[in-house]
């Protein structure tokens, strides 16, 4: 297999085995194209495949575009988006990877500031920042979660379009995404915030309201907590 081909026509250089490239140090940034393949563009724009590591963010999907001088990643078809909790048990490894993942995530990731693609400043703190522009979602058909009970047809969290910051030193208890909770007709639909559990999982703790609430169209009534 060569090593590269070079498109006369669009001057595109596609390469073969490229394991990984690191596009931040200091943001700690890095893709892992998918069959080790990758096309170098224009000014040193480049697509490919794959899986990208920002801070403690994973991002998984068929079509991702680096933009060289703008230093972001465009997340064109991005499948899911996983995060990494900080352990603060001493025992076990200092960082776990979330049990839920974002999906159909769509937007982009600025790694640094323009004019710090070096990383030689280290007081942009903020840095690397995501924006997802449509709806994600969580979904709880896992066949870990009651054997695959809960279909993602009608049991999932819509998560709000969102920016987050901070993507190599968010703290556990700042992670929050608001959006809408829909539990397949058990409970009515609700405005919620996940937020990391106990379980490192993404879920909330809501009080049922005194009286408690109606579920299964109000055929009958809970008065414990939703969870």
């Amino acid at each position: 297999k060569r090593s590269a081909e070079l498109s006369l026509v669009s001057k595109d250089l596609k390469i073969n085995g490229v394991k990984k490239v690191t596009l931040s140090d200091e943001q700690f940034v890095r893709i892992y194209p998918n069959n080790q393949e990758m096309v170098l563009k224009k000014n040193r724009d480049m697509s490919f495949a794959g899986i990208i590591n920002a801070g403690r963010t994973e991002y998984f999907g068929s079509q991702f575009y680096f933009e060289y001088d703008n230093f972001k990643i465009n997340l064109i078809e991005c499948d899911s988006m996983r995060l990494r909790a900080m352990n603060t048990d001493r025992n076990g490894p200092a960082q776990i990877r979330l049990g839920s993942k974002l999906e159909g995530i769509s937007g982009n990731i600025v790694i640094d500031a323009e004019g710090n693609k070096s990383g030689r400043d280290t007081s942009f703190n903020n840095f690397p920042i995501l924006s997802v522009n449509k709806k994600s979602y969580v979904y709880y058909d896992d066949k870990s979660i009651q054997n695959g009970a809960y279909k993602r047809e009608d049991f999932k969290f819509i998560v709000e379009p969102f920016e987050m910051d901070s993507l190599d030193n968010f703290t556990n208890a700042g992670l929050a995404f608001d959006g809408e909770f829909i539990s397949a007709g058990i409970f009515p639909n609700v405005d919620e915030v996940l937020k990391i559990q106990e379980d490192f999982s993404l879920g909330f703790i809501r009080e049922s309201p005194k009286g408690g609430i109606g579920i299964y169209g109000d055929k009958a009534n809970y008065e414990n907590q939703i969870r």
